[in-house]
C-alpha cells in the first residue's frame, strides 16, 4: 500500500462515527480514497451502513484541523519503526479478516510475519494462583515446542507468564495491546515488551499515542481470539477479561479450552462454568489441545518400560498413579514415603520418560 492511502485511512479514521466496518465499505464502494473525500452527501448515503449522520460527518469534516495529528502519527510511526498493515494487504491474516468486526488497520512493531503463523491464545486472570502460573507456563512451553506461537494481551498474571515462557523457550509470541504500540501498559511490563520486540511481535488496532482506556481492552480481545487457532483459558472469574476473549471465540465458532480449577476459588468460577456448560474443552495435558487441532502430539521417546528394572519404590508409585491423574500428596501418602523421597523418585521416573508432571503437582503415566 502506498503512503497516501495510509494517510487517507488515518484521516478517515479520525472522522466521528467512522468505524473499521464503515471504512471498509467506503473503500470497497469508491475504490479510491480520494473519491471518498470529494463525494457528495447523496453519494455517501449509497454506501452500506453509511447513514445520514456519518455521511454528513465525512462531507463536512474539516480535515485541515487534524493535519497536525496526522503528522504526529507519521513521526511516531517512523520513530518506533511501526508497520501498518491494512485489511487490503496480503500480509493481513486471513483468520482475523473473517471475524465479525476485523480491524481495518493493524499497527505492528516487530516481526509482522508472525501474523500468518499458527498461534494459540493463552489468557486468564491478572491475579493468578501458583497453580494458574504453573498451568500457563506448562501449556505455553509445550505449545511453542510444537511450533505454535502464543498470543496474549501483555497484562499482569497469566498473560505475562504465557509471553515470558514462550520467550524463555525460544518460541514465538504476539502481544495484542489495548493502547497504541508506542505505549506499553502496564508499564511494569516494559522490559517484557522489549524482549518480545527482539524477535517477536506487538500489534494494536489503535493509533499511536492511544492511552489505556477501559473500553479498549475488551475490544482488543476479539483480535487475540481472531489471530488464534483457539483460546486457552487459565483461571478466570465469570466476568474476567479472559471470559470475554473466550466468548469472542465461541461467537465466531472457534475452539475454547479451559484448565479446570479449584471449585472453591473465585479465580476458577469462569473456567469451570465454561467446562460445565460444554463451551470449553477440559484440558489436562498438551496432547488434549494438539489432538483437537489435528496436530501431531508432542514427541516422546518410544521406550518399552521393563518394570523388572524399576526399584520397589518406583513400582509402588507406578501402581498408585495407574491410569489416573494423581497428586503428589496422594502418591506420598499411599506409598508411605516422605516428601523428599517422593520427589526424588518422581524426578527419576520423569527423566526416564515413564511419567510426566502436570500443573498443580499432578502426575500421569506416559502412554
Amino acid at each position: 500500500m502506498d503512503n497516501r492511502f495510509i494517510i487517507d485511512l488515518l484521516k478517515l479514521s479520525s472522522v466521528p462515527l467512522i468505524s473499521s466496518t464503515r471504512l471498509r465499505n467506503l473503500v470497497s464502494y469508491f475504490k479510491d480514497t480520494e473519491a471518498i473525500f470529494s463525494a457528495g452527501y447523496n453519494d455517501l448515503l449509497k454506501v452500506e451502513q453509511i447513514n445520514e449522520k456519518s455521511a454528513r460527518n465525512i462531507a463536512e469534516f474539516d480535515y485541515s484541523q487534524i493535519q497536525e495529528k496526522i503528522d504526529t502519527q507519521l513521526k511516531l510511526i517512523e520513530k518506533y519503526n511501526v508497520k501498518i498493515i491494512t485489511i487490503w494487504d496480503e500480509e493481513y491474516p486471513d483468520k482475523l479478516k473473517n471475524i465479525s468486526y476485523p480491524p481495518a488497520l493493524l499497527f505492528t512493531r516487530g516481526d509482522s510475519r508472525l501474523l500468518k503463523d499458527k498461534s494459540m491464545a493463552i489468557v486468564g486472570t491478572r491475579m493468578p494462583t501458583k497453580y494458574g502460573i504453573e498451568s500457563a507456563k506448562y501449556f505455553s512451553s509445550n505449545l511453542v515446542k510444537s511450533d505454535i506461537a502464543i498470543t496474549s494481551g501483555l497484562a499482569y498474571g497469566i498473560d505475562t507468564a504465557a509471553h515470558q515462557t514462550a520467550i524463555n523457550e525460544n518460541g514465538k509470541t504476539i502481544a495484542v495491546l489495548g493502547t497504541g504500540v508506542d505505549i506499553i501498559y502496564p508499564r511494569e511490563n516494559s522490559k517484557l515488551a522489549d524482549k518480545i520486540l527482539e524477535k517477536n511481535l506487538i500489534v494494536s488496532e489503535y493509533p499511536m499515542k492511544t492511552a489505556p482506556a477501559m473500553q479498549n481492552f475488551p475490544a482488543r480481545n476479539r483480535i487475540i481470539s481472531g489471530l488464534s487457532l483457539g483460546v486457552l483459558l487459565v483461571e478466570s472469574d465469570n466476568d474476567g477479561g479472559g471470559i470475554i476473549t473466550a466468548k469472542f471465540a465461541l461467537d465466531e465458532g472457534g475452539l475454547v479450552f479451559a484448565v479446570p480449577g479449584n471449585i472453591n476459588s473465585k479465580k476458577s468460577r469462569g473456567t469451570n462454568r465454561l467446562i460445565k456448560n460444554s463451551e470449553a474443552k477440559l484440558v489436562q495435558s498438551i496432547d488434549d489441545i494438539l489432538e483437537e487441532l489435528n496436530l501431531k502430539t508432542t514427541k516422546r521417546n518410544s521406550i518399552v518400560h521393563d518394570l523388572e528394572k524399576l526399584t520397589e519404590i518406583e513400582k509402588k508409585i507406578i501402581a498408585v498413579i495407574g491410569s489416573e491423574l494423581t497428586h503428589v500428596d496422594k502418591i506420598s501418602d499411599e506409598c508411605g514415603l516422605n516428601p523428599s523421597e517422593t520427589l526424588v523418585t518422581l524426578l527419576n521416573l520423569e527423566l526416564e520418560n515413564i511419567i510426566r508432571k502436570l500443573p498443580g503437582n499432578y502426575y500421569q503415566i506416559v502412554e
